[in-house]
């Protein structure tokens, strides 16, 4: 990744104020030069990490967000991401949010409606898990401190072998 150019606002008794925005969390590489030299320590490490997680950014994956065989468990990941699309990652993350649980909540809905189990995994997201007992079409709605999920989505549940119909020929479809 190449460091972003930045240039100093004004000189304060031999001091300058420098800024930037990063928007993708990782490590950078800090250089600060004084006509064409490095200054001591250039360059440095500078990590940025994600900022406050976003609902509206946050994503559902995994097999269970999109179809499941009736009276099987199905489970669905939800990954809590920043504002600029960063997945939060590692423990401690979630809780700064939420101080009065349940922080996530899931629930499908069609012909029979079913809560969804949630699991908090500490790695910046949340496992679901739920089991539709017939088949039909449903929808799944995932919360995160009360703001929809831009992944809840509908669900196919089939009473065997699932084929997502979007890989049917349009005929049959």
């Amino acid at each position: 990744v190449v460091s972003p150019e930045v240039s100093p606002d004004t000189a304060y008794g031999g001091r300058y104020r420098v800024s930037t925005t990063l928007t993708v969390a990782g490590t950078y590489s800090v250089r600060v030069q004084l006509s064409g030299q490095d200054i001591s320590g250039s360059p440095y490490a500078l990590r940025v990490y994600p900022s406050q997680e976003v609902a509206q950014m946050s994503t559902l994956e995994g097999y269970g967000a999109v179809s499941n065989p009736a009276k099987l468990t199905a489970m669905a990941r939800l990954q809590l991401r920043d504002r600029f699309g960063n997945a939060l990652s590692g423990p401690g993350k979630l809780s700064e949010n939420c101080l009065q649980p349940p922080c996530v909540s899931a629930s499908v809905s069609g012909s029979t409606v079913m809560s969804a189990a949630v699991r908090d995994t500490a790695d910046g997201g949340y496992e679901l898990s739920y089991r539709a007992t017939r088949s039909g079409d449903y929808y799944l709605s995932v919360t995160y401190l009360g703001e929809r999920i831009a992944g809840s989505r509908n669900l196919e549940i089939c009473g065997g072998y699932c084929i997502k119909r979007s890989s049917l020929p349009a005929s049959l479809s």
